[in-house]
């Protein structure tokens, strides 16, 4: 996808990139989704309630024109992800094409979405495949936990001491694009910013980086069922 903020594309693909995926909020996965897409935005210095007010915009959007799928937003004091989930990559093209055929959400998404070139920097999207041998067992429901540590490391074995250190709280992922080839997500739902910290405390000495995102409730948007 081509994010170069001075086209069009800019405007419009970031709101159906997010749009394009089931999220694992609502309801409650039996298993964790094979496959995670996600877009970051990196918003610039004292932006954040302008890009929030544009995301609420949004929202009210898909809730009016009831699009199709649902999508969470997770924040830092100055970056915001969406996390997008797949059962298969058939099921990432045949969403997709879904919203392809439905230019009217298109355009008034990409509307709405228009001032947010002057509040973020040129996005990245990456996305990353499951891996059922270094997670744990369990669903991977993002959406019940209040926040959500995310540690990026590109040692194989740094992910399996992670998840050791709690192991029934991590799923990792393996990027395959937008990221170094190697590059491993391990997500870890906590509940506090106490608990928070002493995972981040324990992956201190591990050649890794670990970043702690919290639930935005109000830039996300749970179609209805």
């Amino acid at each position: 996808m081509d994010t170069n903020k001075h086209e069009s594309v800019f405007i419009v693909a970031p709101v159906l990139f997010r749009c394009l995926a089931l999220f694992v909020s609502v309801p409650l996965l039996a298993q964790s989704p094979k496959i995670l897409q996600i877009y970051r935005d990196r918003l610039k210095p004292g932006s954040m309630a302008a890009y929030t007010k544009i995301e609420e915009d949004v929202v009210r959007i898909c809730a009016r024109m009831k699009c199709p799928h649902s999508y969470t937003a997770i924040k830092t004091a100055n970056e915001v992800w969406y996390l997008n989930a797949y059962e298969s990559t058939a099921e990432q093209q045949k969403v997709a094409q879904d919203y392809a055929k439905n230019p009217q959400l298109l355009a008034e998404m990409g509307r709405v979405v228009a001032p947010k070139a002057d509040v973020v920097f040129p996005p990245k999207e990456f996305c990353a495949r499951y891996q059922d041998d270094l997670s744990t067992a369990g669903a991977l429901n993002i959406g019940t936990a209040r926040f959500l540590l995310i540690t990026v490391t590109h040692d194989y074995e740094d992910a399996r001491m992670i998840i050791q250190a709690m192991p029934d709280k991590h799923f990792v992922y393996a990027v395959t694009s937008g990221m170094p080839e190697g590059t491993l997500l391990v997500l870890t739902p906590v509940d506090s910013r106490q608990e928070a910290a002493e995972v981040q405390k324990r992956n201190a000495t591990m050649a890794s980086e670990t970043y702690l995102f919290e639930r935005a409730p109000a830039m996300s948007y749970a179609m209805e069922r």
